[in-house]
């Protein structure tokens, strides 16, 4: 799954949205509200506006030792 973010319009920082998708296409095509993280403000957005990012987690294991 990725993060849906869209670009704050006050800061241009890409906020996330809190959904989380396999692809924008998962979105319908309708307006959406965001109470925004980094200016405080409300933003109408659509999928179309949107961007995903994948934050990878990597498992560590440690390290064998003989």
């Amino acid at each position: 799954m990725a993060a849906v973010l869209i670009s704050c319009p006050a800061t241009d920082a890409l906020v996330p949205t809190g959904m989380n998708v396999s692809a924008l296409d998962d979105l319908e095509p309708v307006n959406l509200l965001l109470d925004c993280p980094d200016c405080g403000r409300d933003h109408e957005w659509t999928p179309v506006e949107a961007v995903l990012s994948v934050y990878a987690t990597e498992e560590r294991t440690p390290a064998a030792t003989s």
